[in-house]
């Protein structure tokens, strides 16, 4: 069967670690979506799969990426679906891998063609409830690992104009001549008093 994606573009400067391997995943081709509440599998004839083959989810430490990967039987890849949550602009989750309204096994994912960048929307389904549960625990270490690295670039930058503007008030703060700092500390002190009434 031909694949939905041209794999000769592939990233293979990025160092990528194998976070799961499931060696059954059921591919779908889905229904266009007509409500707003979001995606059914039992719209998508279940005992008819597209495709059975592999599944493996892969971390990409250079660009921090994860990748999905639908395999054919023989290993040659059907489709692949990329998640970068801190890319420009950045995507949340859901728009990339949903889940679906009446399985906890059944999810959509958002593939994209490595030298078109099409997209695709495909359906992918476990027979093992775990595996499942398992995709769900690395997409939610990866977007806490997100919030991580976004909280880190935050505090390198720059305060905002408002605090800059008390910090430099407070350190303008100096003590007068003849002002002794034990002077200060008491004062201090009585702050401190004031603070805990």
């Amino acid at each position: 069967m031909a694949g939905l994606v041209d794999t000769t573009s592939a990233d293979t400067a990025n160092i990528a670690m194998d976070l799961m391997d499931v060696d059954e995943v059921f591919v779908y081709f889905i229904p266009k979506l007509t409500s707003s509440t979001g995606h059914r599998a039992d719209s998508w004839s279940l005992d008819k799969p597209a495709l059975t083959g592999k599944f493996t989810l892969s971390h990409y430490e250079t660009s921090n990426i994860l990748h999905i990967s639908l395999l054919e039987p023989s290993g040659s890849l059907f489709a692949r679906c990329p998640i970068n949550l801190n890319g420009t602009p950045p995507k949340l989750l859901d728009t990339v891998v949903e889940t679906v309204l009446d399985s906890s096994r059944y999810f959509v994912l958002l593939c994209v063609d490595d030298a078109t960048k099409r997209e695709v929307r495909v359906g992918i389904g476990f027979r093992d409830r775990t595996h499942a549960s398992d995709l769900k625990g690395h997409l939610q270490d990866y977007v806490r690992s997100i919030e991580r690295q976004n909280k880190a670039k935050e505090l390198k930058a720059p305060p905002p104009a408002n605090l800059t503007e008390i910090e430099k008030g407070v350190e303008g703060i100096k003590v007068g001549e003849g002002q002794k700092k034990e002077e200060v500390v008491e004062e201090d002190e009585d702050w401190g008093d004031f603070e805990g009434a």
